[in-house]
């Protein structure tokens, strides 16, 4: 399982969530995102109150959950083999109101076809399984907008996950790794290439800089930036 302190793409407070940004959608779960594209940026970006907007326009599926909660997002995190399809229903059934995806390898997801069946169904995911954001690791720009292709009409967005610090992820080039590969400019032109190419939301997990060796604090100056050049 992966825990990390990191700046998250669904956090408590949606108003201060700000993503990045031809299969035909089904009718079992078509893509439910609000916005429209004439509202969305020339660089893809969606309107500042985006998962507010969808976490409201899905409050009815909670008729108990208080009123003052229904435009919070109560998250089940991208986890490794554990926030699979049938532990998000479950979650979903305690008023769970937007739910992602396990870490999906965005090349093996396109070239394996039983790697993809672990995670995806060919239609889709049920409508109860919904909002759901799909979180992808990978490096190369072209292979994650292939890999993401496959599910945006089945989703309401899709994330990068740069949180992860573990060693396997150094060595496949992905994870926290993209957050320090060329000073940041890797993940950020990732970001510049999927956002305009995608119909939904991109957002991107995120944690604090390590320290450079030149002192012992984190790099918080440093990740502020990196953010501000992510949205931005």
């Amino acid at each position: 399982k992966e825990s990390s302190s990191n700046v998250s793409p669904a956090a408590a407070d949606v108003n201060n969530t700000v993503p990045t940004s031809d299969s035909a959608p089904t009718e079992e779960s078509p893509s439910t995102n609000p916005q429209s594209s004439s509202q969305r940026r020339e660089n893809g970006a969606f309107p500042r109150d985006w998962l507010r907007q969808l976490l409201l326009s899905h409050a009815h599926n909670h008729p108990n959950l208080p009123q003052n909660l229904q435009d919070k997002a109560l998250v089940v995190a991208p986890m490794v083999d554990a926030s699979d399809l049938p532990y998000r229903l479950l979650t979903r059934r305690y008023n769970t109101n937007l739910c992602f995806t396990p870490m999906i390898h965005a090349r093996m997801f396109i070239e394996k076809e039983g790697y993809r069946r672990k995670f995806w169904r060919f239609h889709g995911m049920p409508k109860e399984d919904r909002p759901l954001i799909a979180q992808f690791c990978g490096h190369d720009k072209e292979v994650l907008y292939q890999a993401m292709k496959v599910v945006e009409d089945h989703v309401d967005g899709v994330d990068i996950n740069c949180g992860c610090p573990q060693n396997i992820a150094k060595k496949g080039q992905y994870g926290a790794y993209l957050m320090e590969k060329d000073g940041g400019d890797c993940v950020v032109e990732i970001v510049r290439y999927l956002a305009p190419r995608l119909k939904v939301p991109v957002s991107v997990k995120l944690r604090i800089l390590p320290s450079d060796g030149e002192s012992a604090e984190p790099r918080f100056e440093d990740s502020m930036d990196l953010y501000r050049r992510l949205v931005d």
